[in-house]
């Protein structure tokens, strides 16, 4: 399976409007949106790197090991973004009541997608 493939999967979970792995240098290496859903993934990416080289510095004066999870909500839901090696997984969720659901069965795709990113 590859990483668009798995990017599918998860677009695929109930209350996930979109979907894109991140690398460290902020570049969008692949995504899905869900219709009526829309992104400035060129900006996201930026953005995204940013956020977890700030949470990751405070993690690290904080002595509190490695970043595993960020979200940020909004009033139209929340975004979470997911460590995975030197890569960021954000998924745009439609609602916060999806929100435990969403990362119970991220566990799994996450696992894959750091499989398929190493070969």
């Amino acid at each position: 399976m590859d990483v668009n493939d798995i990017l599918k999967d998860v677009a695929g979970i109930k209350g996930i409007a979109a979907v894109a792995l991140v690398s460290g240098e902020g570049f969008v290496v692949d995504s899905v949106v869900n219709d009526g859903y829309s992104v400035d993934l060129d900006f996201l990416g930026g953005v995204v790197s940013s956020a977890t080289q700030t949470g990751q510095g405070i993690i690290d004066v904080l002595g509190r090991g490695k970043l595993a999870h960020i979200m940020l909500e909004f009033d139209e839901g929340p975004l979470l973004m997911s460590s995975i090696d030197a890569f960021t997984l954000v998924s745009a969720l439609d609602s916060a009541q999806n929100l435990g659901r969403v990362r119970f069965q991220l566990k799994k795709h996450l696992t894959q997608l750091s499989s398929a990113l190493k070969a």
